[in-house]
């Protein structure tokens, strides 16, 4: 099958899974099977024809001009995973996820969908409201991960989502909106001051073959980290307890409000084919975990946690050797560090595993908004500071709380 052949047979059963009943479970899983092999059949096809770096695809994808006409409108998902399923989107883009951020988060949605005159999809930019006494009502598209924006079939759909996102900042009766994307936008000013780190896999068999493209003092320190006997547990819900240990614990010493357990608990229900939980133990007792997202063969890494009582026996480095040899294994193309500051503890650490660097380009509609709400604000010191000092139960209580009005 061509390319456009396997693009178009994915849009077919994910259609066909859209139209099953709720109750069809079976049926269910079976064409998410065959979705997934299908993506993954792409993903083979896209690294057998690349005849160009990426990045350079990327521009000659996103310089393209639709020369059509282009409505944009709010909260019209007809045609949206059909479209998501053969657009370079991230797994948070799918409309499913709408259920996380709703049902759970509490937020208010405005999923924006470019248009054609037939109705043909030809864009979309999901956004999640944020609503603070603190931080005020404003737009984030995505919060709680690393990507967002808009994703269409041309720049100018996707300059068209964003100035229409800008322009009903007022009748959604918000002061800003924030997009988080990883595409430079001509005519946009954008914070950069963040990166994801991306390790290509492609042609790797074994864990071997990653160890060989290492320095020997990155190597020395997997060594040293696997020989202090963790052990680790690669799984679903069953583990949700130890993880939720780990992750809160390192949460409340950042000094970061934590997520309620029944976030992730929702994403694992409406992805389980996607996700996988994964737990490293020091004997008997959990000490660093980690969540994993799979999206067209490639794997993400959006949270993951290691206690500092831990560091002593090098929990960390172990936890992402035992991750990236199970994604090589799983044949995964790409492994996805997630999102870092620059020059930040956590890029240096990803960096060493020969991931490189992909800029985040974070646009806002009031460039005055930009930065105002990082954590390295010295409005926020403070409270960070007493939250870090808090004791585990009482911030586990707050957390879920509070976290929901955070971006």
């Amino acid at each position: 099958m061509s390319e456009g052949e396997v693009k178009r047979h994915i849009k077919s059963l994910t259609k066909a899974r859209a139209g099953l009943a709720k109750d069809d479970r079976s049926g269910r899983v079976e064409l998410s099977r065959q979705i997934k092999a299908a993506k993954q059949k792409l993903s083979k096809l896209n690294a057998e024809t690349a005849a160009t770096p990426t990045d350079e695809k990327e521009l000659s994808v996103t310089r393209a001009y639709y020369t059509g006409s282009i409505t944009v409108l709010d909260e019209s998902l007809d045609g949206w995973n059909e479209f998501i399923a053969i657009q370079p989107a991230s797994h948070y883009h799918s409309a499913e996820w709408r259920d996380v951020f709703k049902n759970v988060m509490k937020r208010e949605l405005h999923y924006l969908s470019a248009r054609s005159e037939s109705n043909e999809i030809l864009g979309v930019l999901p956004i999640a409201v944020t609503k603070s006494k603190i931080f005020g009502r404003y737009g984030v598209s995505l919060p709680y991960t690393n990507y967002g924006g808009p994703i269409g079939i041309a720049e100018n759909v996707e300059m068209a989502l964003i100035k229409s996102a800008f322009k009903l900042t007022t009748d959604w009766g918000l002061t800003h909106v924030e997009l988080r994307d990883t595409k430079a936008h001509a005519g946009l000013r954008a914070r950069t001051d963040k990166i994801c780190m991306l390790l290509n896999l492609q042609g790797m068999q074994r864990f071997a073959d990653l160890l060989q493209s290492l320095s020997s003092k990155v190597r020395s320190q997997i060594k040293k980290s696997q020989s202090n006997g963790m052990t680790f547990q690669f799984g679903g819900t069953e583990l949700l307890t130890d993880f939720y240990r780990v992750f809160a614990h390192h949460m409340r010493d950042l000094g970061t409000p934590v997520y309620g357990k029944e976030f992730f608990t929702s994403i694992l229900a409406k992805f389980p084919e996607d996700t996988k939980l994964v737990v490293g133990y020091s004997g008997a007792s959990p000490v660093s975990c980690a969540f994993l997202l799979v999206h067209n063969n490639e794997w993400e890494i959006p949270w993951a946690s290691t206690l500092r009582s831990a560091n002593r026996i090098n929990a960390n480095m172990a936890l992402y050797a035992s991750i990236l040899e199970f994604v090589i294994q799983r044949g995964g193309t790409r492994f996805d560090f997630g999102r870092s500051t620059i020059n930040a503890p956590t890029h240096k650490f990803k960096k060493q595993w020969g991931a490189i660097e992909v800029p985040c380009y974070w646009y806002y509609s009031d460039p005055a908004k930009a930065g105002a709400l990082t954590t390295s604000s010295k409005k926020y010191a403070m409270a960070i500071k007493a939250w870090q000092h808090l004791p585990i139960p009482v911030a586990n209580l707050l957390g879920p709380r509070l976290v929901r009005n955070l971006p």
